[in-house]
């Protein structure tokens, strides 16, 4: 079996790796906690080698997280088409949304599979 070495984030490395090919990562984290920065250097690291990353953002914008992305040296413009967003953000504050995929209703779990499932 094939095994992936490198997600990217030494921290969760330590962890987590090795681990199978083709192995879904989700990122969860206690309120008050900024891992965001971790989730930025894997998905980056991943874009770099080649891979796709759908991203759900449910507390900020995705234009938000690609600014912050950058502001920490993690450029993914090169990359785009392969960071897809699904914005579960845009229906909280009744805001239009530029991403392909969105959650209407945020507070509905279907809804946000089918959101998810569609990327």
């Amino acid at each position: 079996m094939t095994t992936v070495e490198t997600v990217g984030v030494p921290q969760l490395e330590r962890l987590v790796c090795p681990m199978p090919e083709h192995t879904s990562l989700v990122f969860v984290n206690d309120p008050g906690v900024e891992a965001e920065p971790f989730l930025y250097q894997g998905a980056h690291a991943h874009l770099l080698a080649g891979g796709r990353v759908v991203y759900a953002v449910m507390n900020r914008s995705p234009e938000s997280v690609l600014g912050a992305m950058a502001a920490l040296g993690l450029d993914v413009h090169p990359h785009r088409e392969r960071l897809i967003f699904v914005d579960a953000f845009a229906a909280h504050m009744a805001q239009p949304s530029s991403a392909k995929h969105v959650v209407k209703n945020p507070s509905d779990p279907n809804d946000f599979a089918r959101a998810l499932e569609a990327a």
